[in-house]
């Protein structure tokens, strides 16, 4: 069950993000938008990454450049703010709202991750329930006093996953960046013993590049620097 407090925060984001949708739709996209090919342009003239006109309103908006405002990181090589990725196996999700994780113990496992590249992080996804699903089969073949318990483990994970990653498109907003050379880096501080709160007070987030599995990956640490687009991106 949600606290008080956690339906504040995703009132507070909802009210966020409806504003710049609003705004969005009330933007008129004008001919001098477009080249003689028809292709939206970005502010310098050239061709835009974003040829959906709703995400190409949504980075216009004056309520998103206010929120987005100070990003270091996030950008397309163009300059315009970044779609980074995020799946999940839930089958029940609330809305689109991602949370930090709070009860976690270890650090690195904390903030809300990204990837820049969709399907990398829906393969990750789908291998990791392809993975569980063995892990159940294995541990039920073998001979065990637990074979009760794990059973109903693996119904509950059934009930709640299911192998179809649902993804979603987002902006997130970095200012503060822990940037690492790889994934090695963020275990190593995690092994090290590094404090979570240290962590926080100095930094909003995690910047991983050229990641193995999730090419450049972004690790966001306040839900409120996450921008969900509208629907489930396929």
């Amino acid at each position: 069950m949600q606290t008080f407090n956690q339906l504040k925060i995703i009132e507070k984001e909802e009210e966020l993000s409806q504003k710049i949708f609003k705004e969005a739709e009330n933007i008129n996209i004008e001919e001098a938008d477009k080249n003689k090919e028809g292709l939206l342009l970005d502010k310098d003239g050239g061709v835009s990454h974003y040829q959906n006109e709703l995400y190409w309103k949504i980075i216009k908006t004056e309520s998103f450049n206010s929120w987005f405002n100070g990003s270091v990181a996030v950008y397309e090589d163009n300059g315009e703010p970044m779609i980074v990725f995020h799946s999940t196996l839930k089958r029940d999700l609330i809305g689109t709202n991602l949370k930090p994780n709070e009860k976690v113990d270890d650090w690195n496992s904390y903030g809300v991750y990204f990837s820049s590249n969709k399907q990398a992080t829906i393969n990750y996804y789908e291998n990791q329930y392809q993975d569980d699903i063995k892990r159940f089969e294995r541990l039920l073949s073998e001979e065990s006093g637990e074979k009760e318990n794990i059973s109903k483990e693996r119904e509950q994970y059934l009930k709640e996953n299911e192998g179809k990653a649902k993804t979603f498109g987002a902006f997130v907003k970095i200012k503060k960046p822990l940037e690492l050379e790889n994934h090695e880096k963020l275990m190593e501080l995690s092994w090290a013993g590094f404090n979570r709160q240290d962590l926080l007070n100095e930094h909003d987030g995690i910047i991983i590049k050229d990641d193995p599995d999730f090419y450049n990956q972004y690790i966001v640490f306040k839900s409120n620097d996450i921008l969900t687009l509208p629907s489930e991106t396929k």
